[in-house]
């Protein structure tokens, strides 16, 4: 499952960073099925598709609850999915079809959300 990673971190910080990485990780190990779900075709008529994403969204959703009833966000739950939910994704579909510019030979799940994280929870979240 694309957010199974985030299960038993630390604090809301590192449920978001794990959930991130297991987002990618997903998507690099099956761009085939990660396209399907997310891509420019619509999945609303493939239930199990379209379940699949509402349950990786409903994931990240869950964390950002957490981290707001931990305090931690700056944003609301909504704006901090927003931010949080465009840029992994973009940055998902950037990596499967090998569209990133990071210097790197062949960017890898971990080095990219490595160079999200810190600004995603910049933007969103409170040490």
């Amino acid at each position: 499952m694309m957010l199974a990673e985030q299960v038993g971190g630390a604090n809301g910080e590192e449920r978001m960073r794990q959930a991130g990485l297991g987002y990618l990780e997903f998507a690099s190990n099956n761009p085939e099925l990660f396209r399907l779900m997310f891509g420019w075709m619509p999945s609303r008529d493939i239930p199990e598709l379209c379940e699949a994403g509402d349950a990786a969204f409903a994931g990240l959703r869950g964390i950002l609850e957490d981290c707001e009833r931990e305090g931690l966000l700056t944003k609301s739950v909504q704006e901090a999915g927003l931010m949080a939910w465009s840029a992994v994704h973009g940055a998902a579909f950037l990596l499967i079809d090998k569209r990133l510019m990071l210097g790197d030979t062949e960017p890898c799940a971990q080095g990219v959300l490595e160079r999200l994280h810190e600004g995603i929870w910049s933007g969103i979240g409170r040490r």
